[in-house]
């Protein structure tokens, strides 16, 4: 089995974001409320688009506002959700940049 690349690691949260991202967000959507979120935060920077697997690029989120940011009809709902999500961050982390939140070779 080959070894993961820093890529692919760079991209996943590990337990320990995972558990700070879940309490910094209250357990609970950052979109809606809800406190049925999935069990792995959702990345806001996808994975596909080098999003890193860090807590200024994770939120917690149920799976109704998940799917509207993945399997919406219109691309209109997943920049809705992805503006929320950003606006979110920035509020916690001062000075956050698209950039901070995606992988560049060389850095993990």
């Amino acid at each position: 089995m080959a070894k993961p690349s820093k890529e692919t690691k760079a991209k996943k949260f590990t337990a320990k974001e995972i558990e700070h991202i879940t309490e910094r967000d209250n357990h609970c959507c950052i979109v809606c409320g809800n406190y049925q979120i999935e069990s792995t935060p959702h990345h806001v920077i996808f994975k596909g688009q080098g999003g890193l697997g860090k807590r200024w690029n994770g939120v917690s989120i149920c799976r109704s506002c998940h799917n509207m940011g993945h399997n919406s009809q219109t691309p209109r709902s997943a920049l809705i959700l992805f503006e929320k999500c950003f606006e979110y961050l920035s509020s916690i982390y001062e000075g956050l940049t698209i950039d901070q939140m995606t992988y560049k070779k060389g850095r993990d």
